[in-house]
Protein backbone atom coordinates (compact mmCIF):
# COMPACT_ATOMS: atom_id res chain seq x y z
CA UNK A 1 0.00 0.00 0.00
CA UNK A 2 1.39 3.25 -0.81
CA UNK A 3 2.26 6.10 2.13
CA UNK A 4 -0.44 8.69 1.67
CA UNK A 5 -3.12 5.58 1.68
CA UNK A 6 -1.92 4.31 4.93
CA UNK A 7 -1.69 7.57 6.23
CA UNK A 8 -5.27 7.92 5.34
CA UNK A 9 -6.35 4.31 6.90
CA UNK A 10 -4.69 4.99 10.07
CA UNK A 11 -6.55 8.52 10.28
CA UNK A 12 -10.07 7.96 10.05
CA UNK A 13 -9.94 3.98 11.19
CA UNK A 14 -8.82 4.71 14.92
CA UNK A 15 -11.76 6.96 15.17
CA UNK A 16 -14.41 6.14 17.01
CA UNK A 17 -17.95 6.65 15.57
CA UNK A 18 -19.03 9.64 16.86
CA UNK A 19 -15.83 11.51 15.44
CA UNK A 20 -16.72 10.15 12.01
CA UNK A 21 -19.89 11.98 11.46
CA UNK A 22 -19.74 14.26 8.70
CA UNK A 23 -16.12 12.85 7.91
CA UNK A 24 -15.87 11.49 3.83
CA UNK A 25 -12.96 9.92 2.37
CA UNK A 26 -12.60 11.67 -1.01
CA UNK A 27 -11.50 10.54 -4.44
CA UNK A 28 -11.95 11.40 -7.90
CA UNK A 29 -12.85 9.77 -10.80
CA UNK A 30 -12.03 11.20 -14.26
CA UNK A 31 -12.49 14.84 -13.32
CA UNK A 32 -15.19 14.55 -10.56
CA UNK A 33 -14.41 14.59 -6.69
CA UNK A 34 -16.15 11.93 -5.47
CA UNK A 35 -17.07 10.76 -1.29
CA UNK A 36 -17.84 8.39 1.13
CA UNK A 37 -18.60 8.22 4.17
CA UNK A 38 -15.47 7.32 6.29
CA UNK A 39 -17.44 4.87 8.60
CA UNK A 40 -18.34 3.13 5.62
CA UNK A 41 -15.10 2.36 4.23
CA UNK A 42 -12.94 -0.74 6.12
CA UNK A 43 -9.41 -0.07 4.36
CA UNK A 44 -7.63 1.60 1.54
CA UNK A 45 -5.09 -0.94 -0.41
CA UNK A 46 -2.79 -0.37 -3.57
CA UNK A 47 -4.53 -1.68 -7.38
CA UNK A 48 -3.73 -6.17 -6.39
CA UNK A 49 -4.03 -8.08 -9.56
CA UNK A 50 -7.74 -8.78 -10.94
CA UNK A 51 -8.52 -12.15 -12.11
CA UNK A 52 -11.78 -11.62 -14.25
CA UNK A 53 -14.96 -13.62 -13.83
CA UNK A 54 -16.64 -14.59 -16.81
CA UNK A 55 -20.80 -13.00 -17.05
CA UNK A 56 -20.34 -10.33 -15.24
CA UNK A 57 -21.09 -6.75 -15.92
CA UNK A 58 -18.82 -4.15 -17.34
CA UNK A 59 -18.11 -2.60 -14.29
CA UNK A 60 -17.30 -5.73 -12.40
CA UNK A 61 -13.53 -6.15 -13.11
CA UNK A 62 -13.21 -9.48 -11.54
CA UNK A 63 -11.96 -10.49 -7.99
CA UNK A 64 -8.84 -9.91 -5.55
CA UNK A 65 -7.12 -11.86 -2.90
CA UNK A 66 -6.51 -9.34 -0.47
CA UNK A 67 -4.97 -11.61 2.65
CA UNK A 68 -6.55 -14.50 1.88
CA UNK A 69 -10.07 -12.95 1.25
CA UNK A 70 -11.67 -12.56 -1.89
CA UNK A 71 -13.22 -9.63 -3.07
CA UNK A 72 -15.15 -8.59 -5.73
CA UNK A 73 -13.89 -5.51 -7.30
CA UNK A 74 -15.83 -2.48 -9.31
CA UNK A 75 -14.25 -0.13 -11.69
CA UNK A 76 -15.84 3.02 -10.60
CA UNK A 77 -14.91 4.89 -14.17
CA UNK A 78 -16.92 1.82 -15.52
CA UNK A 79 -19.93 2.50 -13.14
CA UNK A 80 -19.61 6.33 -13.55
CA UNK A 81 -19.99 5.56 -17.52
CA UNK A 82 -16.43 7.22 -17.58
CA UNK A 83 -13.36 6.18 -20.53
CA UNK A 84 -11.15 3.52 -19.17
CA UNK A 85 -7.62 4.95 -18.95
CA UNK A 86 -4.30 2.71 -17.85
CA UNK A 87 -4.26 2.60 -14.31
CA UNK A 88 -1.19 4.07 -13.23
CA UNK A 89 0.59 4.07 -9.72
CA UNK A 90 -2.36 6.54 -7.94
CA UNK A 91 -4.90 3.95 -8.57
CA UNK A 92 -6.46 2.71 -5.11
CA UNK A 93 -9.16 0.24 -4.17
CA UNK A 94 -11.16 1.36 -1.65
CA UNK A 95 -13.00 -1.59 0.40
CA UNK A 96 -16.36 -1.19 1.37
CA UNK A 97 -19.29 -3.11 2.93
CA UNK A 98 -21.50 -3.67 -0.16
CA UNK A 99 -24.89 -5.43 0.57
CA UNK A 100 -23.30 -6.81 3.57
CA UNK A 101 -19.70 -8.16 1.51
CA UNK A 102 -16.66 -6.45 0.94
CA UNK A 103 -16.20 -4.91 -2.20
CA UNK A 104 -14.04 -3.30 -3.61
CA UNK A 105 -14.07 0.16 -5.61
CA UNK A 106 -11.43 1.30 -8.12
CA UNK A 107 -10.76 4.53 -8.16
CA UNK A 108 -8.69 6.98 -10.07
CA UNK A 109 -6.80 8.37 -7.05
CA UNK A 110 -7.92 8.64 -3.34
CA UNK A 111 -7.46 12.00 -2.25
CA UNK A 112 -7.90 13.11 1.60
CA UNK A 113 -10.59 12.44 4.21
CA UNK A 114 -12.90 16.15 4.71
CA UNK A 115 -15.07 17.15 7.05
CA UNK A 116 -18.28 18.80 5.70
CA UNK A 117 -20.99 19.98 7.89
CA UNK A 118 -24.36 19.44 7.54
CA UNK A 119 -24.84 23.40 6.00
CA UNK A 120 -22.98 22.55 3.47
CA UNK A 121 -24.77 19.25 2.07
CA UNK A 122 -27.34 19.56 -0.33
CA UNK A 123 -29.36 16.95 -2.25
CA UNK A 124 -28.12 15.76 -5.25
CA UNK A 125 -30.10 17.20 -8.46
CA UNK A 126 -31.68 15.07 -10.55
CA UNK A 127 -31.04 16.08 -14.07
CA UNK A 128 -31.76 14.00 -16.94
CA UNK A 129 -32.24 10.01 -16.83
CA UNK A 130 -28.46 9.60 -16.89
CA UNK A 131 -28.18 6.18 -14.52
CA UNK A 132 -24.92 7.47 -13.01
CA UNK A 133 -27.01 9.96 -11.45
CA UNK A 134 -28.62 7.64 -9.43
CA UNK A 135 -25.90 7.02 -7.26
CA UNK A 136 -25.33 10.62 -6.09
CA UNK A 137 -26.60 10.74 -2.43
CA UNK A 138 -25.66 14.51 -2.00
CA UNK A 139 -23.24 17.63 -3.23
CA UNK A 140 -21.26 18.67 -0.58
CA UNK A 141 -20.08 22.37 -0.87
CA UNK A 142 -16.32 22.90 -0.10
CA UNK A 143 -15.26 26.50 -0.90
CA UNK A 144 -15.79 26.74 -4.33
CA UNK A 145 -15.44 22.73 -4.95
CA UNK A 146 -18.21 20.29 -4.47
CA UNK A 147 -18.18 16.97 -3.84
CA UNK A 148 -20.01 13.89 -5.09
CA UNK A 149 -21.34 11.91 -1.95
CA UNK A 150 -22.14 8.57 -3.34
CA UNK A 151 -24.78 6.40 -1.86
CA UNK A 152 -23.11 2.71 -2.10
CA UNK A 153 -26.90 1.40 -1.50
CA UNK A 154 -27.66 2.39 -5.25
CA UNK A 155 -24.40 1.77 -6.35
CA UNK A 156 -26.03 -1.95 -7.77
CA UNK A 157 -29.61 -2.37 -8.78
CA UNK A 158 -32.27 -5.43 -8.48
CA UNK A 159 -30.85 -6.92 -11.61
CA UNK A 160 -27.01 -6.14 -10.76
CA UNK A 161 -27.33 -7.21 -7.44
CA UNK A 162 -28.26 -10.21 -7.82
CA UNK A 163 -25.34 -10.91 -10.80
CA UNK A 164 -22.94 -9.44 -8.27
CA UNK A 165 -23.94 -11.25 -5.25
CA UNK A 166 -23.43 -14.32 -7.46
CA UNK A 167 -19.48 -13.14 -7.92
CA UNK A 168 -19.29 -12.76 -4.55
CA UNK A 169 -20.76 -16.39 -3.52
CA UNK A 170 -18.26 -17.69 -6.28
CA UNK A 171 -14.95 -15.21 -4.58
CA UNK A 172 -16.35 -17.19 -1.37
CA UNK A 173 -15.44 -21.17 -2.48
CA UNK A 174 -12.14 -20.04 -4.30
Amino acid sequence: MREDSRELQEEFLDDDEDTMQGRYLTFTIENRICGIEVRDVIEIVGLPPITAVPDMPDFVRGIINLRGKVIPVMEMRRRFMVEDKEHDERTCVVIVSLEDRLTGLIVDKVREVIRINDENLEEAPRVGSGESSRFIKQVGKIGDAVVLILDLDRLLNEKESARFRETAQLAATV
